[in-house]
């Protein structure tokens, strides 16, 4: 059998390492080392500005900005976001989360198309459930426009709501940075485990 790639490993041994922290499992995340909290200047920076959902969301728990030194204007920003739970489970999270904070315009979601072809407008897509049985999606995918970008979001449902952790790097980053935000922001505020297929998306292309 193949040895895994390095890149699952640093994925997994971040994971790891975040569990063992005391803060493991507190909504409010640690904060990776460089990153701030969002300020309202940061609200009138177009790029920052458009890399969140809602500029100024009254559902957001928090928000957070790190200006890279990697590249002229290179950024990571974080939003982390509170909203009722879809109304009916004969819809499946993915295909609800697709539809309300895809970033699709309202009928583009249709009936006709099915999960696997949704799941086609992104670069790797996982649900999976925590030990105490709620549901969670996580999706990644490239985002090329005037700047290349990469978005990670995460989603956990319980009874009454929906939690939404976006996280857009712009341009890319390393494996063992990536590995660290994710963990930090996406497993340890819900005591969850991380997705199988965790990766970086360093070199892929659009699937949109």
């Amino acid at each position: 059998m193949a040895a895994p790639s390095p890149a699952p490993r640093a994925f997994e041994r971040a994971h790891d390492r975040v569990r063992a922290d005391p803060a493991w499992g507190r909504l409010e995340p640690e904060i990776p080392a460089g990153f701030r909290a969002l300020t309202d200047q940061d609200l009138a920076d177009d790029r920052i500005n458009g890399a969140l959902s809602e500029p100024r969301a009254t559902d957001r728990v928090g928000a957070w900005v790190l200006e890279r030194e990697d590249g002229p204007a290179h950024f990571t920003v974080v939003e982390m976001g509170r909203y009722a739970a879809r109304p009916t489970k004969e819809e499946t999270l993915f295909r609800y989360a697709v539809r309300v904070h895809g970033g699709f315009q309202a009928g583009e979601v249709s009936a006709e198309l099915t999960d696997a072809a949704l799941e086609r407008w992104f670069n790797r897509v996982e649900t999976i459930r925590d030990e105490r049985g709620r549901e969670i999606v996580e999706w990644a995918y490239v985002v090329k426009g005037c700047e290349r970008a990469e978005v990670f979001e995460r989603f956990v449902e319980d009874d009454v709501s929906l939690l939404r952790v976006s996280l857009v790097v712009e341009a890319t980053a390393r494996d063992d940075e990536l590995a660290e935000w994710l963990a930090r922001f996406f497993d340890a505020p819900f005591a969850a485990p991380a997705a199988a297929n965790r990766a970086s998306l360093t070199g892929r292309a659009t699937p949109r």
